[in-house]
């Protein structure tokens, strides 16, 4: 079972991940799918839209369930490689 996997499962409810452990290992991934992110809080959400950007984003049209105001701004800042 991959990380993703078991994350989306059993971890959203789970504080022992911290914010900065959480964004080192979702960065390492390559994410086809953020729909998962829905139900994390907006300040960690954020946080790991902003990490994922600097990876392949296969997906990026499930970036538009997120409020501009808080995360496409942020975002489209950033250069895609």
């Amino acid at each position: 079972m991959t990380f993703i996997q078991s994350y989306k499962s059993n971890t959203l409810n789970n504080k022992n991940y911290t914010l900065k452990s959480l964004s080192i290992i979702l960065t390492t991934t390559r994410i086809y799918n953020l729909t998962f992110l829905n139900k994390l809080n907006s300040s960690l959400r954020s946080t790991i839209l902003i990490k994922l950007t600097l990876k392949k984003l296969r997906n990026i049209k499930s970036l538009n369930m997120f409020s501009k105001h808080n995360y496409y701004s942020s975002i489209t800042r950033l250069r895609f490689p």
